[in-house]
């Protein structure tokens, strides 16, 4: 949206947040005598909050016409939830601007293959506006900035989806969510379970009825524990972080013996 004409949102009660991802909008228009003015807010809630990119907030505050609500200009934030100490997780997802992630935030894409499924970091930390994603930080908040292109790693193997409004269940639907038993990872819907505005999602109808995809241990590196499989191992029986047994040669973090090991 680079423009919002004068009675746009007048007299909308309900209404709580406005969120912007233009660098700029225009605010108004003119009268039959020529003279610029605005009631595109006119009579709105009083706990309306406009919401921009950090970067963007004095511009905003300053522009003719939006000062008029600078008290109400905020950043645009994106909450995560801490699955452990100093560790919080959420999905991202918006359609209408390409997204920066600031340093310190980890950004992957997901696979879905059958039952494998892979995150990829992007490097660069750019989400192409479309396109879902995972989050790793270390606080509760993270402040994404506008980016002008998309990003350098193509996000064609990209299985994730998302939604701009409050969804109920589309069907086979799995969200990101943390359980203390079970760690980081997407979690089966309930048919009646929502998935929030800008929030990512998976969907998966496999003949196995899964209630669970894990992820947590393969996105944080190969610690203690955990090893390269070997020769030696190579005729166990091999199953997967939920006890399910699977193929030898699957990839990923498995458990071989009693042991996890990182099968490449």
């Amino acid at each position: 949206m680079t423009s919002i004409g004068n009675g746009a949102f007048s007299s909308c009660s309900a209404l709580r947040s406005v969120t912007l991802y233009a660098p700029s909008c225009a605010l108004g228009g003119e009268d039959e005598w020529g003279e610029k003015y605005t009631t595109a807010f006119y009579d709105t809630n009083a706990s309306l909050k406009i919401y921009v990119f950090n970067e963007y907030v004095n511009t905003y505050k300053t522009a003719e016409f939006w000062s008029t609500y600078a008290s109400k200009i905020e950043a645009i934030t994106i909450p995560a939830r801490e699955a452990s100490s100093g560790e919080y997780w959420t999905t991202y997802y918006n359609n209408l601007s390409n997204v920066s992630i600031p340093s310190g935030t980890q950004v992957f894409k997901v696979g879905l293959e059958g039952e494998d499924l892979t995150l990829t970091e992007i490097d660069d930390r750019i989400i192409t506006k479309g396109e879902g994603v995972v989050l790793k930080t270390t606080s509760a908040s993270i402040i994404p900035a506008y980016s002008a292109s998309g990003s350098a790693t193509s996000y064609s193997d990209n299985d994730l989806e998302g939604t701009m409004t409050s969804i109920t269940n589309p069907g086979n639907a799995y969200v990101l969510n943390y359980k203390a038993a079970t760690g980081v990872g997407f979690y089966k819907l309930s048919n009646t379970g929502t998935i929030g505005v800008g929030k990512a999602y998976l969907t998966y109808s496999g003949a196995l009825a899964r209630e669970f995809f894990n992820f947590e241990e393969e996105t944080t590196g190969i610690n203690e524990g955990c090893r390269v499989e070997s020769e030696d191992s190579a005729s166990a029986p091999v199953y997967n972080l939920q006890g399910q047994r699977v193929k030898a040669n699957r990839k990923g973090l498995v458990i071989i013996g009693g042991k996890k090991i990182f099968n490449k």
